[in-house]
């Protein structure tokens, strides 16, 4: 099919500026064409992000390393875009674990996401719309498969794309240019594409007044699905070269953050037939099969049973305080204290975490 496919597309694919309006739809449904024998895959993958510099000190991170988080977690794709994401991610400085999950129903127009630290109950919400969630975060397995971004940015008014040609290390590459519409000179992302190896993305980068803000590199390799040896994504890099000062990004030399994810040996599987419960967050994924994902989510559950100890504590201390209260009819006992000393105790895991996840949160916008 590569053979076919690729002496058409390069003869129809314009040069930059002057592609013509329909090489970026052409190119995208080449690549859907070249993984067109994948119906659905599944793998579990793990990595670790890093800091340095002023972003390390917004991150508050303890470790000489920069080691800021671990992560490990299931992917789980069909063709046509649905994807269910289910990870946890432990935070270095206070030994604390993130529940994630990502559930994008496509053809529905539907998807759900969730992050969680306790054991809240997972509330499902379809109405929002796939693109308002992202996959393809740098913590995670969707930072080094990339199809759907493509589609996405493809699709996103927001921006104008393009069709180009470049090489790395001689290899002939396609590459997706992505400006914002109407804008002038503003470079937003590029991605570098191999259609000869079933046309995935093995460079991305991101920018901010053409200065390079983000860079992914990505490694393929080859497995066997049904008949034929297809490439995917199994591990890549993402350097990012900014921080914030004074809530304003800032553009650097050197890397300020650097996030690494591999897929776990022998845990891609390909076209199992996923059901379509697959694709709701509060369907169960089953057992995992790495060590790692199986010690954070044991870690993960320790936590919950922790903050329901503590929830319990403090609904029984505010229980006792308000009998106490009853009983003094002059009503001197301040039921506040209890409730203060009860939420002075959490903060380490409450209020210090929500501090933290904002500033992620806003080191991400800020990137994206």
């Amino acid at each position: 099919m590569i053979e076919v496919v690729l002496p058409i597309l390069l003869a129809i694919v314009g040069n930059g500026e002057n592609s013509a309006p329909g090489d970026v739809q052409k190119l995208l449904d080449t690549i859907e064409a070249l993984q067109a024998p994948i119906q659905d895959f599944r793998c579990e993958f793990e990595g670790e992000m890093r800091a340095r510099g002023k972003v390390a000190e917004d991150m508050k991170v303890v470790r000489d390393d920069g080691l800021f988080e671990s992560f490990s977690g299931v992917f789980i794709r069909k063709r046509g875009g649905d994807i269910r994401v289910d990870s946890y991610h432990l935070r270095v400085s206070d030994d604390l674990v993130e529940h994630r999950g990502v559930a994008v129903r496509t053809s529905q127009h539907q998807s759900e996401e969730f992050h969680r630290y306790d054991d809240a109950a997972i509330v499902p919400n379809s109405n929002r719309e796939p693109k308002d969630v992202r996959v393809d975060l740098t913590d995670g397995y969707g930072s080094i498969f990339l199809t759907d971004s493509l589609r996405r940015m493809a699709a996103d008014g927001t921006f104008l794309c393009s069709v180009s040609h470049d090489q790395i290390d001689q290899v002939p590459l396609e590459v997706l240019d992505v400006r914002l519409r109407g804008v002038p000179d503003s470079l937003f992302s590029r991605y570098w594409i191999d259609l000869r190896r079933n046309g995935h993305v093995v460079r991305a980068e991101s920018y901010s007044q053409n200065a390079v803000t983000g860079r992914s590199d990505i490694k393929l390799a080859t497995f066997r699905v049904g008949d034929s040896q297809l490439w995917m994504p199994v591990s890549g890099e993402s350097q990012g070269f900014a921080a914030l000062v004074d809530r304003k990004v800032v553009v650097t030399k050197e890397w300020t953050t650097r996030t690494s994810v591999r897929v776990v040996e022998r845990t891609m599987e390909f076209n199992r037939s996923a059901s379509p419960e697959v694709f709701r967050i509060k369907e169960k994924l089953g057992n995992p099969i790495s060590a790692n994902l199986r010690t954070l989510e044991s870690q993960y559950r320790q936590q919950q049973a922790r903050w329901k100890t503590t929830a319990v504590a403090r609904e029984k201390t505010l229980d006792d305080q308000l009998d106490e209260s009853q009983e003094q009819k002059s009503g001197s006992v301040d039921a506040s204290a209890p409730m203060a000393l009860a939420w002075t105790s959490l903060l380490p895991y409450g209020l210090g975490a929500a501090v933290v996840a904002s500033l992620i949160v806003l080191w991400r916008q800020r990137r994206g």
